[in-house]
């Protein structure tokens, strides 16, 4: 039975379920290693099994009122405590019983099932009784001092209840784990293995089981594939990133011309000096202070390197499979992203450190076009002011921290600390089609931390079904989940206050907790990727965000700061601004773009009333010109589907000539739309002298 219960194991680890066999790339002793000799830590079962039945003999002494104990009891009989114990045939003293410890002591000893509390004498100091049946010879008087000698070690109180102790454990407590390592203890012939680069890096466990192959030098590489498939292999087994020389671990993952200089621009960035090592495993175990001896510079050289390594590997399949390749500038900047965007989710690391090294391109991958600045103050109840800040390729994170840094110190503990949100363009029609973790997970982050703030308002049914999928990937799924200690702040957290006023407490915690149970079958990366998609499905989805600056508001109602966000559906306006502005303008509704020598606008019609907006940005007169052929394709598409649409129906009908009265007003809307455009360029100049 153990043996088929570990060739599922074996087939599991290695084939998954229902994806055909495949190779175990690991002997499965070492996979049941402990961590710490090269393994997985999963163990053997019977081993495992010994431990788990190693509890119920803690629990017994423990639970003597329970009626499991008492029939036990009834059958086999035991001794109340340690106190009864045998004294020379109990294990109640040292790693021996007295009876192997001292043998010569145990054929003249009187009575061999005396027990402990018989042979105690007085307590001050304790004497000890033992009767022998003879005169002791000289080795056994010395065997006799010896016993005393290791007995006036022990501290004794006969007015206690006995009790017992775990030894493995400073706790005194028995733990299955504890008693597992210590039967799984192996005698220590294994090399070494470099534990803390593995285990330790702050990188998706994915990526940990990748380099823990990496460190046994049992990937698929062509030399390997020669000794497992010699008739499928590679023939020759050359190395298809430098075309040079054969295939292996250490060729491809170190002395590879393409992997060297990747290699070469790390320690350049670190400003070191290094001589390549011989081995792959040898650069794992040697211990680099490339960006300080900091617990975040560690962690942020583990993740450079380890994304070197992925990158490569990555690379060198595309290659092979797809007949695809990347230059050496392409792979440093996926490792620079990687790197960053690893130590940014780990705990130990924050943004400051990661400011002077990571430049603001290795984020260009999410279209990064801007950043918030909230400065909170520390007498203010006030949760801080925002200020929306541009920034462009060429400058660094640090420069606007130091910049921070350097107005906290001048405030004199006005100003309690600064931080930094970036926006993101997350909302692009490819972003469904991205299976990618690393990018569900960032945008996940990102929106829920929008909509969360109230930026994007839903209805009740897209709230209740937000909030539970947003529960499910905090605690996962668990049968009651009203019974955990913070359900009642999930709920607050999840559920924004502009849409929790709307309905009592009650009804959004029946809603909310009636859809949670019906996600037993989603994981938390199908809560995700859901989350996305239903966000994607609301009025903004699909949206260029941007900030402008109101230049007229005859209303008097919008602040002087606010995001407009541009898609197929229309312009919507986001908070800070009341909430009759939300989603209130259509495409239509932007009547003309302009510039001066200052500054790029444009006039567009809000709630009935004409208002000028400035762009914020540096390219604000890019985004008048995309916006222009955006509104334009929109508009076309749209007056084509409607001309279809009604040929069609004039196809059915063959008897009727008239046109609908849909596509006269398309096609006149059409007409308008161009000779807006082209009075647009006519009077740029006589709007831009407008008095602002």
């Amino acid at each position: 039975m153990v043996a088929k219960v570990e060739r599922k194991q074996r087939d599991f680890l290695w084939s998954g379920v229902g994806e055909g066999k495949k190779d175990h790339l690991v002997r499965w002793e070492a996979v049941c290693k402990p961590r710490v000799k090269g393994g997985l830590g999963i163990g053997k079962i019977p081993l495992r099994n010994r431990a788990l039945l190693g509890k119920w003999l803690w629990r017994f002494p423990r639970e003597s009122t329970s009626l499991w104990h008492q029939v036990i009891l009834s059958i086999y009989g035991t001794r109340s405590n340690g106190w009864d114990a045998n004294t020379v045939e109990d294990l109640w003293w040292g790693d021996q019983i007295l009876k192997d410890q001292y043998p010569r002591l145990y054929r003249v000893v009187m009575d061999k099932n005396i027990p402990i509390s018989s042979i105690l004498g007085s307590p001050h100091p304790f004497s000890w009784n033992f009767n022998f049946r003879r005169n002791l010879t000289d080795s056994e008087i010395e065997d006799l001092e010896c016993l005393m000698h290791s007995l006036d070690c022990m501290n004794l109180s006969t007015s206690a209840l006995d009790a017992r102790s775990w030894s493995l454990l400073s706790s005194g407590l028995f733990t299955v784990k504890s008693f597992f390592t210590a039967l799984s203890q192996m005698p220590d012939s294994s090399p070494f293995f470099p534990t803390k680069f593995v285990w330790k890096s702050q990188v998706p466990f994915k990526v940990k089981a990748f380099v823990w192959l990496v460190a046994h030098k049992k990937l698929n590489t062509n030399d390997l594939l020669q000794l497992r498939r010699p008739h499928k292999a590679f023939s020759p087994d050359i190395c298809k990133l430098c075309m040079e020389q054969g295939e292996s671990a250490d060729h491809l993952f170190l002395h590879c011309s393409v992997t060297l200089g990747l290699w070469h621009k790390l320690f350049q960035l670190a400003k070191m000096d290094w001589v390549p090592p011989k081995s792959i495993l040898d650069m794992m175990f040697i211990n680099y202070k490339g960006f300080g001896k900091s617990k975040r510079g560690v962690i942020l050289w583990q993740n450079a390197s380890i994304a070197l390594i992925w990158v490569v590997w990555r690379e060198r399949n595309v290659r092979i499979f797809e007949d695809k390749a990347r230059n050496s500038g392409n792979l440093w900047d996926s490792i620079h992203f990687l790197a960053s965007f690893w130590a940014f989710c780990s705990a130990a690391y924050l943004l400051q450190e990661l400011a002077g090294i990571i430049k603001l391109s290795a984020y260009s991958s999410f279209s990064l076009f801007e950043c918030r600045k909230i400065i909170t103050g520390s007498k203010s109840p006030d949760p801080g002011s925002e200020e929306y800040i541009g920034l462009d390729d060429n400058k660094y994170i640090g420069d606007l921290l130091a910049e921070f840094k350097a107005a906290k110190d001048r405030s004199k503990g006005e100003i309690l600390h600064c931080k930094l949100i970036f926006k993101k363009k997350l909302f692009r029609e490819s972003d469904e089609s991205v299976a990618d973790p690393m990018f569900v997970q960032l945008s996940y982050v990102q929106l829920q931390h929008d909509y969360i703030l109230g930026n994007y308002p839903v209805g009740r049914d897209d709230a209740a079904q937000l909030s539970a999928l947003q529960i499910l990937i905090e605690i996962g799924f668990i049968d009651c989940p009203e019974s955990c200690t913070d359900w009642t702040s999930l709920l607050e957290r999840f559920l924004p206050r502009q849409i929790a006023i709307t309905r009592a407490k009650r009804d959004w915690e029946s809603d909310i907790l009636s859809r949670y149970h019906l996600m037993e079958h989603l994981t938390k990366d199908d809560a995700r990727q859901q989350f996305l998609r239903i966000l994607r499905t609301l009025p903004y989805g699909n949206s260029v965000f941007f900030s402008v600056r109101k230049i007229d508001d005859p209303i008097g109602l919008l602040p002087g700061r606010i995001i407009l966000g541009i898609n197929k559906r229309g312009v919507h306006f986001f908070r800070p601004v009341p909430k009759e502005y939300l989603h209130s303008a259509e495409l239509r509704d932007i009547m003309q773009f302009g510039s001066s020598n200052t500054a790029v606008f444009f006039k567009m019609r809000v709630a009935g009333v004409l208002h000028i907006f400035q762009f914020e940005t540096k390219q604000g007169e890019e985004i008048c010109v995309a916006l222009q052929t955006h509104i334009n394709d929109v508009m076309l598409r749209r007056y084509s589907k409607a001309r279809s649409t009604a040929s069609g129906s004039m196809n059915g009908d063959s008897s009727s000539n008239v046109k609908p009265p849909s596509v006269e007003v398309y096609e006149k809307r059409v007409q308008d739309l161009s000779k807006a455009l082209e009075e647009s360029q006519k009077n740029a100049i006589r709007v831009s002298s407008l008095d602002y």
